[in-house]
């Protein structure tokens, strides 16, 4: 999957979460997962924050730093 949010792609590895595990944390299906990692959908707050519980974290800035698709 190419993803526009590499901070979050990153922390998804170290943390041993898939992909497949974050959809169903989310509730999201892998399409519209995959369409808000490559920025086509913008991500809800909501799921930001579940995301960050998800991660242990609460640097929810760092994580949704996008790369520039320019």
């Amino acid at each position: 999957m190419i993803s526009l949010f590499p901070n979050l792609t990153e922390r998804l590895k170290l943390c041993n979460i898939s992909e497949d595990e974050l959809a169903v944390s989310l509730n999201l299906s892998q399409d519209v997962l995959e369409l808000k990692m490559q920025g086509i959908i913008p991500w809800k707050l909501v799921d930001a924050i579940k995301i960050c519980h998800l991660l242990n974290t609460d640097d929810i800035k760092s994580l949704f730093v996008q790369l520039d698709s320019k």
